[in-house]
């Protein structure tokens, strides 16, 4: 008796105050709205940067030297060298149990040109098993290989960026 009763006084309360009981209504759904699209863009960036880091490799150590430069009276000043040599990832590859691929990795920021074009772009040399480690595919064309690297070939593999600021088409 008590429930119907209680249904009865909320159905009168809320057709006399129709103002009042819109906005309530509005502010639970704007409020449950709100949640969903905060749990979904979460959602959606959790899975970005974890496909982000697979693409990288997920069980991948980066080795850099670093050297660092001390003057009397300044704060210690550090960066990255290249002492490190392709011997050096060798010795890894051949001598730590559990490093799979060693795969040497230099690069430098640099201005490349084709044609009236140029860019400043992040130029990588490396080698061949970088492509397996590093889980680079290619679009059009081939990674370079063994027998380039072998032979010295002047060959290089280009990003969609570089390609589209260069090759207009």
């Amino acid at each position: 008796m008590k429930i119907a009763r209680s249904i009865k006084i909320s159905t009168k309360q809320l057709v006399t105050y129709k103002i009042r009981t819109a906005l309530s209504l509005l502010g639970i759904v704007i409020g449950v709205s709100a949640v969903i699209v905060m749990v979904a863009i979460g959602t959606g960036a959790q899975r970005e940067v974890l496909s982000k880091i697979e693409e990288m490799g997920t069980n991948l150590v980066v080795v850099n030297a670093e050297e660092a430069r001390r003057s009397p009276g300044r704060q210690e000043i550090r960066g990255t060298v290249s002492t490190l040599t392709v011997q050096d990832a060798e010795v890894l590859q051949r001598d730590v149990p559990y490093v799979l691929q060693a795969v040497p990795v230099q690069s430098r920021r640099m201005q490349v040109r084709f044609g009236n074009l140029s860019s400043n772009i992040n130029v990588v040399g490396t080698s061949p098993e970088f492509q397996d480690v590093r889980n680079f595919g290619v679009r059009a064309g081939s990674f370079f290989d063994t027998h380039d690297d072998i032979a010295l070939r002047r060959v290089a593999v280009i990003g969609a960026g570089v390609h589209r600021n260069l090759f207009k088409g």
